[in-house]
């Protein structure tokens, strides 16, 4: 059985396809972000992905979804310490804590996190990209010479697509067939109008790395205004200040 981190969106779904077409048994988890306005529809898609993949995929088998709120993880204190060091030291997401909390919460030995190879265009400081190597069941894992804390926090982790892009990942699923399941996935954290809003994180990752076909008019435009404000400092700050409040951003 196979333990993989799943948020409905382009990434880990892409790892459950390959999964799925080995005849795997997959354990689906899904950490919920109650806050977060794109919960709604990752479920949704989450819920319609299972049921194509299912359809198609009869040899494998995918478990019910455990979903836990993120505020019911206990952090781990040492996990925490971990992270902390790591950020001084470059960006890594405060995600991560939480996932590594749970996978030890919930006494699981390997969880799979898909954590892509960026494109040329991005480029990312995930310390994990670089102290990686293949075990002997064949897996990518951190490596037992990595920092120590980067050790620390993704020790129970493997890391299945970290070799290749989003585009590598298209034109994969193009030649197996199975890009209309993977166009099911969702990755906007503030939906507009029940579409990818296009100045999220994840919307200017997803486009940035090539998947343009994605988004609309409207998002396209949202993008192409976002990026004018990041390259005026003061004016993205002040209105950061504005949405946010002055405390978080002082």
């Amino acid at each position: 059985m196979v333990n993989l981190l799943w948020t409905g969106g382009w990434d880990s779904t892409f790892r459950l396809l390959q999964l799925a077409q080995e005849g795997a048994v997959i354990q689906p988890h899904y950490i919920r972000d109650p806050h977060r306005d794109s919960l709604k529809k990752e479920i949704q898609a989450m819920n319609e992905i299972r049921h194509r993949v299912n359809e198609r995929f009869p040899d494998c088998f995918i478990r019910d979804t455990k979903i836990i709120d993120q505020s019911d993880i206990i952090v781990c204190q040492y996990l925490f310490n971990a992270h902390k060091n790591l950020l001084s030291r470059g960006w890594i997401g405060s995600q991560y804590i939480y996932t590594s909390s749970y996978i030890l919460q919930n006494e699981i030995k390997t969880m799979e996190l898909s954590i892509e190879l960026l494109s040329d265009i991005r480029h990312s400081v995930m310390p994990c990209l670089k102290n990686t190597e293949i075990n002997k069941e064949g897996n990518r894992v951190i490596s037992k010479n990595a920092d120590k804390d980067l050790f620390c926090l993704f020790r129970q982790c493997s890391f299945p697509v970290l070799a290749l892009t989003k585009l590598d990942m298209y034109e994969i699923a193009k030649e197996c067939g199975i890009l209309d399941i993977l166009n099911l996935t969702w990755f906007c954290h503030q939906p507009l109008f029940r579409m990818p809003c296009g100045s999220c994180n994840p919307c200017m990752s997803t486009l940035e790395d090539g998947l343009k076909y994605r988004f609309g008019i409207i998002a396209l435009a949202r993008y192409r205004m976002k990026k004018l404000l990041i390259s005026q400092p003061k004016i993205h700050k002040t209105l950061r200040k504005m949405k946010y409040g002055s405390s978080d951003y002082s």
